[in-house]
């Protein structure tokens, strides 16, 4: 479900009730001159804002989605070159047409976790081990992916496993001598393995709702939130940028308006950690006015194929503080890589793009700074969020 898509442009907003309120809160702020003081954690942690990053080791689901359920392994090394060609070669197999063209960041997550499960039954080098039975079923799966990963994430490595053995047959590589029938054969067999794990992930799945049940986002946590000291601070930094073109940016300064602006639209959009980061500036610049709102369509998300661009509804509060944002902060950052019409929104303080997981650490991060226990991410909200919509009469 679609939750931006399912408001009524014309009626407010069920979590923008408290909009109001915050911006009540917060009206007098802009008027201060003193800038914020921060503590000494709240700073520390900003300046390790570029330790951000990309957590490339959340799994791919059976249909070659990022999973939920990740694991904490980093990439492999590859020492042996014939491994290093084989694995490129895999890589690129992955985005052809022969793989049914699968996006760049799946592709990468199959043959990182295709290294793994070579790191575990070949030492990082031998890749025939991946094709031996016994090796895969009784040190891979049963000493160590039983007892390192739930369900759902041994499921993907073994998708990736039977990508690996098309892989193979169709492309057969230099690097790996096998017979067909062989290969074939253990395409089948990891079929059948992954579907024998059905009913514990089934099992943990309601064992996850429960335990996010446990620990739904309540609006009083979001109240609370909008009133504490670090959202005040933010705000002011903002009101200051608005009358001082000089005024100083530091990196503690940049990555707390960052984070209180993601969790902004987070708290009035719930939307996927994935719209967030991949929202553009030309995309914003596009932003269509409606009644007292505007809505930024972004194109590159997860679900564009099925449900087209999502939507990011912002009151004229919020445009009016991205568009600050944009002009007196994002715009001294260094940029990297793309046209500046085509930068993210939101960048890390040495203008790298941020993505998916950064999104949900940086969403962290501003509710920490804000007194707010519990866990928090775009996951989490969106569940609450529905729960919320559920219990309305």
């Amino acid at each position: 479900m679609q939750i931006a898509k399912a408001v009524s442009m014309k009626k407010p907003h069920i979590f923008l009730r408290m909009q109001a309120e915050r911006e009540s809160n917060i009206g007098g702020e802009y008027d201060q001159n003193s800038s914020p003081s921060f503590d000494s954690t709240s700073s520390q942690k900003d300046l390790e804002d570029d330790h951000l990053t990309t957590d490339h080791d959340h799994t791919v689901s059976d249909t070659g989605d990022a999973s939920r359920s990740g694991n904490d392994e980093t990439e492999e090394p590859l020492a042996d070159v014939h491994v290093a060609e084989t694995m490129k070669q895999f890589a690129d197999w992955l985005v052809f047409p022969d793989c049914e063209k699968k996006d760049e960041k799946t592709a990468k997550q199959h043959v990182v976790q295709v290294k793994k499960v070579l790191s575990i039954v070949g030492g990082g080098t031998c890749l025939q081990s991946l094709l031996d039975v016994k090796q895969i079923r009784d040190v891979f799966l049963r000493h160590y992916a039983e007892v390192k990963y739930h369900p759902a994430t041994i499921k993907s490595y073994l998708m990736s496993l039977q990508h690996f053995c098309s892989f193979l047959l169709g492309e057969t590589p230099s690097g790996v001598a096998f017979e067909k029938d062989n290969v074939i054969s253990l395409r089948e067999r990891i079929k059948n393995w992954s579907g024998s794990y059905k009913r514990d992930t089934t099992r943990r799945r309601w064992e996850k709702m429960e335990e996010d049940f446990s620990v739904l986002i309540t609006p009083e946590k979001i109240t609370a939130f909008n009133r504490s000291q670090a959202v005040r601070q933010a705000i002011i930094i903002l009101g200051e940028l608005s009358g001082a073109h000089n005024f100083e940016i530091t990196q503690a300064k940049y990555t707390l308006v960052r984070d209180y602006l993601i969790a902004q639209i987070m708290i009035d959009n719930a939307n996927r950690a994935g719209v967030v980061a991949y929202m553009t500036i030309q995309e914003f610049q596009r932003a269509r006015p409606e009644d007292d709102r505007h809505v930024v369509r972004v194109l590159h998300h997860k679900t564009v194929n099925t449900h087209g661009p999502a939507q990011i509804v912002l009151t004229n509060h919020l445009y009016n503080h991205l568009k600050m944002f944009l002009k007196e902060m994002h715009s001294r950052l260094p940029l990297t890589g793309l046209a500046e019409g085509n930068a993210k929104v939101f960048l890390s303080w040495g203008g790298k793009k941020m993505e998916s997981s950064q999104m949900s650490k940086a969403l962290s991060s501003v509710f920490q700074k804000a007194g707010i226990d519990g866990p928090m991410s775009h996951t989490l909200y969106r569940k609450s969020a529905v729960s919320e919509c559920h219990q309305k009469p």
